[in-house]
């Protein structure tokens, strides 16, 4: 902008110039300066003095007189402008002071113009020195931090890498790396029904562990092919755990422990008379928590099973032969529910077992035998308690039924209460000999089944919840295996 008014005969650059048109006056005065005389320079600061003090504030613009009209002058005094009258003294005066001053030189034709005095005027009044002002602290901020702040730097950046370093060795410390965790379930049910439900308890498992410092890399979950496979990897230590019955502990308990006892929800059903069980209504889950259940063997749709279901509704007394007539669907022969339980209940009163059975089919699942009980090729299937439960709503779509399973089923025998099933650790695995680990574990598992995407998993084995579990709680199981063993 100061080039541009001191280039006042230049016609290119005045039209370059957007904010301001200078008035053009006689001479150029961008040219050499004469020598100034100390009378003359006196001269023209007294003029500047008189008229500064004249107007009571300091001037902004040099303005050559023009005949102006009272309000134009009054809007010049306003905005601290220096009018000069255009005799030559005046002109050298001009001169002089816009070498000095570089204040620009206005006519009245430019001095309304919006982009023209109101821009110049806040750049020069306002703008330019509190841009100066912010230059000149930054300058002397920079200066300053400039001096100061490597120290502070090295010391924030070696108190920081310190914490870095002390943190990493914290958390290095305090996590356990376990590059693989293995867990068998037992086929409570068909091996793709388990598989899906249990698919989310991998990954709640290995967050709730790193929680408690310990970080699983993988955990490998298998549905074994009966009980006693599930037992069988327990006692060969390629199982970490495993979800089995009581019979099944109690059959391998030499080679693993108890971690947890499985809890239920109690059936609104609880008696040892089947009569009880065939009131035309389904077994319901209460609110209560129990840590037993009760075996039941529970008559299909087939000629033979409607016509044992039908003597024991009238009160009559089954024979052995009532029941040696019929085929049966059973599980293995560590199975609480489906095997040893029910075996003690023909012993009680006939005096044989399921091994003494003329027509006994072994079933990999629960679900294997109420497809078999559905379709006839079974009469009879032994069975937990709560088996209806779980399985009315599919008995028709999924098992074939071709009616209501209340309707088309019925319990002829009850057993005495069972321990619930349990979640078990292998004394083989060399994993599960750290006590610190198994307590985590445990812990782990609690806490995911108070959880509701928890329950939703352990839902699949008729269990809600677990507590922590004591070998002696299963000291009742080994007796009724005792008596097997030494019926046999």
């Amino acid at each position: 902008m100061l080039r541009s008014i001191q280039l006042l005969d230049d016609e290119d650059q005045i039209a370059r110039e957007s904010v301001f048109r200078a008035e053009r006056i006689p001479e150029r005065i961008d040219r050499p300066m004469p020598r100034i005389h100390v009378r003359g320079l006196s001269a023209f600061c007294l003029k500047v003095i008189f008229t500064a003090c004249c107007r009571k504030h300091a001037f902004f613009f040099i303005r050559l007189f023009l005949p102006d009209s009272w309000q134009l002058n009054a809007f010049y005094f306003l905005f601290g402008t220096i009018t000069l009258s255009q005799c030559p003294d005046h002109w050298r005066i001009l001169k002089l002071f816009h070498r000095i001053s570089r204040c620009p030189i206005l006519s009245a034709e430019n001095i309304f113009c919006p982009d023209g005095l109101w821009r110049y005027y806040i750049m020069r009044k306002f703008v330019v020195p509190a841009l100066s002002l912010a230059l000149c602290l930054g300058l002397t901020v920079g200066c300053s931090s400039k001096t100061d702040a490597p120290a502070a730097s090295t010391g924030e950046t070696t108190a920081a890498a310190s914490a870095e370093s002390t943190s990493e060795a914290a958390a290095s410390a305090e996590t356990k790396s376990i590059d693989s965790l293995k867990i068998a379930f037992s086929p409570y049910a068909d091996a793709d029904t388990i598989t899906t439900a249990t698919e989310p308890l991998e990954n709640l498992l290995k967050e709730t562990l790193l929680e408690k410092g310990y970080d699983v890399k993988d955990i490998d979950m298998t549905v074994g092919t009966s009980y006693t496979a599930v037992g069988e990897a327990l006692s060969a230590g390629s199982a970490d755990i495993g979800f089995i019955s009581g019979g099944n502990y109690v059959l391998f308990s030499d080679d693993c422990d108890v971690l947890l006892t499985a809890l239920r929800y109690a059936i609104n059903k609880d008696s040892e008379d089947p009569k009880d069980w065939n009131d035309g209504t389904i077994e319901e889950n209460t609110d209560k928590m129990s840590t037993y259940y009760r075996s039941i063997i529970l008559a299909g749709p087939s000629e033979k099973g409607q016509e044992l279901l039908a003597k024991v509704n009238n009160g009559e007394e089954l024979t052995w032969d009532d029941l040696n007539s019929a085929t049966w669907a059973v599980m293995g022969p560590t199975s609480a529910s489906g095997y040893i339980y029910p075996s003690l209940w023909l012993n009680e009163r006939y005096g044989k077992t399921i091994a003494d059975l003329a027509n006994a089919v072994q079933s990999d699942s629960y679900t294997t035998s109420l497809a078999r009980l559905a379709s006839g090729q079974a009469d009879l299937m032994v069975s937990y308690g709560h088996i209806r439960t779980k399985y009315a709503p599919d008995w028709k779509e999924k098992f074939g039924g071709t009616d209501d399973m209340i309707k088309q089923t019925g319990i002829i025998g009850v057993t005495e209460g069972i321990y619930n099933d349990m979640i078990a650790y292998s004394k083989t695995s060399d994993l599960m000999q750290d006590a610190d680990f198994r307590q985590a574990l445990g812990d782990s598992f609690i806490e995911i089944a108070g959880t509701d995407e928890g329950k939703d998993i352990i839902k699949v084995f008729s269990q809600v919840g677990y507590e922590w579990g004591d070998d002696a709680n299963y000291d009742g199981e080994r007796a009724a295996q005792e008596m097997l063993k030494s019926m046999n």
